[in-house]
């Protein structure tokens, strides 16, 4: 399967530029002259209230291009490609566009780099404040939808495999560094002892006393992933 590749580049032009058809269409038409040197051509553009939106692409649709046109100044380019090999879009020919646009423009462009999708394995998730990070995601270890909340295990080669609970990112095998860091592995014995955890999170912390062999371990925690998974 062929993944389907999505970037985007931002041209930041004064406020009422784009207001002004005629300014507006000799910027796409710069554009347009830009594009068929990567063999893509205007096929479709139409007005939808103050935005106006055109539609570039080769031949076969492999490469495509919207642009979309923002009263306040704004022209977004959203690029989709499935092509193979030497000719598949990577961020260094994106990079290329950008230079390009920017001798033509002078002008502020900023470029987002290249989303794969339609990966077999999901790749991207984002963090509780909305960033999104991308992983190297090879294998779906367990997925299942619990009373409670959404369960997959990913595989990563570089993390291991990951717990992700409702689409956020809980542990992973590569974090059993920093559990034993919380605990003093090596330097605290917990044989014999009481132990209490407060939020005890994703159960890291509780597996790996619990091989310590202590008298008896108390989590206290808001969620159920202890009900899930230790009980």
């Amino acid at each position: 399967m062929v993944d389907v590749r999505t970037s985007m580049i931002d041209l930041h032009f004064d406020s009422n530029t784009l207001t002004n058809p005629e300014k507006r269409s000799d910027i796409v038409n710069r554009i347009e002259e830009l594009f068929q040197s990567h063999f893509m051509k205007r096929k479709c553009e139409g007005a939808f209230g103050e935005s106006y939106v055109v539609c570039f692409g080769n031949e076969d649709g492999s490469l495509t291009c919207n642009l979309k046109s923002y009263p306040f100044g704004l022209i977004t380019l959203t690029f989709e490609d499935c092509l193979d090999g030497d000719e598949s879009f990577t961020n260094p020919k994106l990079e290329d566009i950008r230079k390009e646009l920017h001798r033509n423009f002078k002008i502020k462009i900023e470029k987002i780099p290249i989303i794969k999708r339609g990966s077999a394995v999901p790749l991207y998730f984002t963090t509780a404040d909305e960033r999104i990070l991308e992983y190297d995601f090879t294998q779906v270890v367990f997925q299942r939808e619990s009373p409670y909340q959404n369960i997959k295990i990913l595989h990563s080669p570089t993390l291991g495999n990951c717990l992700i609970l409702d689409d956020l990112q809980n542990l992973a095998e590569s974090d059993i560094n920093y559990t034993h860091g919380v605990m003093k592995y090596g330097s605290i014995s917990y044989t014999g002892k009481e132990v209490l955890i407060l939020g005890g999170g994703d159960g890291g912390l509780l597996h790996e006393l619990l091989k310590e062999n202590p008298k008896f371990v108390t989590m206290v925690d808001i969620s159920f992933l202890k009900k899930l998974f230790f009980c």
